[in-house]
């Protein structure tokens, strides 16, 4: 049985080509988050935890969030980005993409997935706010849950 088989997922609920990323590569936020739950089975989970970037602390989450805000600290999660050329705009965000396990103000552990996919973009400004929309998000999760 495959990872995804064990995490209740099927053909129709990822495709991959080359595990890079867009395009070709698909996974929807709900598998990926089905996904994220079955590794808290796994024996190597906190391994795998520990190795991802800590929200507004470290690696690629460390400018989400503003000086403050109270979830920095909280998650362990990862990005994906990915831009490409685009039709009537210079370019496509093609994906940004924060994946991960977040614990929130309840105590309560929660695993999260949150993508923007195909946003035409004029400038590589785009993609760092939309990086900076997404840990606002993970913050928002963060106090809500």
């Amino acid at each position: 049985m495959s990872v995804l088989e064990a995490a209740g997922l099927g053909p129709d609920d990822v495709v991959i080509t080359d595990g890079q990323g867009l395009p070709g590569n698909r996974i929807t936020p709900a598998a990926m988050t089905s996904y994220l739950v079955s590794l808290t089975d796994a024996p190597y989970f906190e391994t795998f935890l520990e190795s991802t970037p800590i929200l507004g602390v470290d690696g690629s989450l460390a400018t989400v969030l503003p000086d403050g805000d109270p979830a920095i600290g909280s998650a362990h999660a990862k990005t994906g980005t990915l831009v490409g050329p685009g039709t009537d705009t210079p370019y496509v965000l093609e994906t940004k993409a924060l994946a991960g396990f977040l614990d929130a103000a309840s105590g309560r552990r929660l695993a999260f997935a949150v993508f923007v996919n195909d946003v035409p973009i004029t400038e590589v400004q785009a993609v760092i706010q939309a990086n900076t929309d997404l840990g606002a998000i993970a913050s928002e999760l963060f106090q809500l849950y």
